[in-house]
């Protein structure tokens, strides 16, 4: 009788913990559909801020054109009255079309395609649109998540005992090719229509554990053993006080790694890969797509470095919220917005996924001095062709896996929705070159394609061997082609 009292108890224990459990994750993604709403409404009211300095511009050159303005001026007071979804969403694509209306009078204008205050305009408006549309898929998708949650058994029992109702869509009446969100393993999921062997989610996870194992097996095992080799030959010396103070020293170089040294290494890594600060003013293009692609993707978007390099390569290291991405001038002067978009999903899948967080534990952890040497840079190729060099060549490759860059490309895709434009891009930057004069054996991995530049040097070609295992470009298009 007592035992059946005790496991009747501890079902009934169980199943409240259930139930609370998925109460709170109905709460956590009605919450989060709230969050999504609200960055739509901020690029909303962007919009509707920059209308009316638009239309003081227009009427300036073409005030006659009186229906066409007064269509934009209505279409925007209604949407700032709208208050439903469903109503808000319907006023927004009213503001869409009026806008294109208006932008289509500049063809018959010269003078006013030519003012530079309309210029601006129309540049910010068309950064805005984009923005809008990354946050109106981030917050349909989890929308999708949470409609779909409250409606399969057993949630549903909860959600109507609750009044969790469903949420309507922001709908665009446009035909214009969405973005995908990329959840990382958050909700919600992804859902992604092409086949990889390893779900972005198992990937992430995956990083996580070697980032943490990293440490653990290339600098606090060796220092253990070390300790344990010094103890023992301490006490069979009769000198337990050296012992004693060795485990202490020990102890301490041990803490310094695991609490402070990876605080260090994505900045660590970010100076060795070199540039300049890609500012807004110069780069709006890249900022436009980051901003926006990170926002639908649910992460902090990267800082931004460009390096002056005419050939075409990008590299992206760091965790979440302390990432950096770095292009050379080469890329972003060569692509199309469709390209410079999937590039741009390729390198957030990395942050988002671990992977660039990983890279660059690595190149601290396992490629060590090797860091700072590269066949254009100063160093001494023949005193780091050892078999060491090799051996830190296979605990990389064994570290970031196999298919890695297949993996980006595929998880870029699902981003994008559009293989084209990422086999576009691959394409130019196998035209242009990707060597980097900058780039290190030891950081070589942080980038997208190849960046070690030939050399001459004997050594220095073996070292490019080892550490330039970068899947070929010209494979990555032919699978793009395919898709």
């Amino acid at each position: 009788m007592v035992i059946a009292l005790i496991v009747l108890a501890v079902l009934v224990v169980a199943v409240v913990a259930y139930l609370i459990a998925q109460y709170n994750g109905l709460v956590g993604l009605r919450n989060k559909i709230e969050n999504a709403y609200a960055q739509v409404d901020v690029q909303l009211t962007r919009r509707h801020d920059l209308i009316p300095n638009l239309v003081e511009t227009v009427k300036g050159y073409a005030a006659h054109e009186k229906s066409t303005l007064e269509a934009v001026i209505s279409a925007r007071s209604a949407a700032m009255s709208a208050t439903s979804v469903a109503d808000k969403a319907q006023a927004e694509n009213v503001i869409s079309g009026a806008l294109k209306s208006l932008f289509a009078l500049s063809e018959a204008y010269p003078d006013l395609k030519a003012n530079a205050n309309f210029q601006q305009l129309q540049s910010e408006l068309s950064s805005t649109e984009d923005r809008i549309a990354y946050a109106r898929q981030f917050y349909n998708d989890n929308v999708r998540a949470y409609n779909t949650k409250i409606q399969v058994f057993p949630t549903v029992l909860i959600a109507s005992a609750f009044s969790f109702a469903a949420r309507e869509y922001f709908q665009a009446d446009d035909d214009a090719r969405g973005t995908v969100n990329v959840s990382f393993g958050r909700d919600p999921p992804m859902t992604s229509t092409l086949s990889s062997p390893r779900s972005l989610a198992d990937r992430a996870e995956r990083n996580v554990a070697l980032c943490a194992r990293l440490p653990l097996r290339h600098v606090v095992g060796p220092i253990a053993l070390g300790a344990i080799l010094a103890l023992v030959v301490s006490l069979a010396a009769g000198a337990l006080v050296g012992a004693l103070v060795g485990l202490v020293v020990a102890a301490v170089g041990v803490a310094v790694v695991v609490a402070f040294v990876p605080r260090t290494i994505p900045l660590g890594v970010e100076r060795i890969l070199g540039g300049r600060d890609a500012g807004e003013a110069e780069f709006p293009r890249l900022h436009n797509l980051v901003e926006g692609l990170a926002m639908s993707s649910g992460i902090e978007p990267p800082r931004l470095k460009v390096i002056d390099d005419a050939h075409a390569n990008l590299a992206v290291s760091g965790p979440v919220g302390d990432a950096v991405l770095v292009a050379t001038t080469g890329l972003l002067a060569a692509l199309e917005r469709d390209e410079y978009e999937a590039i741009v999903a390729e390198a957030l899948v990395r942050i988002g996924t671990g992977d660039a967080e990983l890279a660059a534990r690595a190149a601290f952890y396992v490629c060590g001095p090797l860091m700072r040497n590269g066949p254009a840079r100063d160093g001494r190729p023949m005193a780091l062709v050892t078999p060491l060099a090799s051996a830190r060549a296979r605990r990389l490759r064994a570290a970031l896996g196999d298919q890695r860059e297949m993996l980006g490309d595929l998880a870029a895709i699902d981003m994008t929705r559009y293989p084209p434009a990422l086999g576009a891009a691959l394409g130019k930057m196998a035209q242009l070159g990707t060597g980097v004069e900058s780039a290190t054996w030891g950081t070589a991995h942080v980038w997208i394609a190849n960046p070690l530049v030939s050399s001459d040097d004997a050594a220095a070609s073996r070292l490019n061997e080892l550490f330039g295992r970068h899947d070929r470009l010209d494979h990555r298009v032919e699978l793009m082609a395919e898709l």
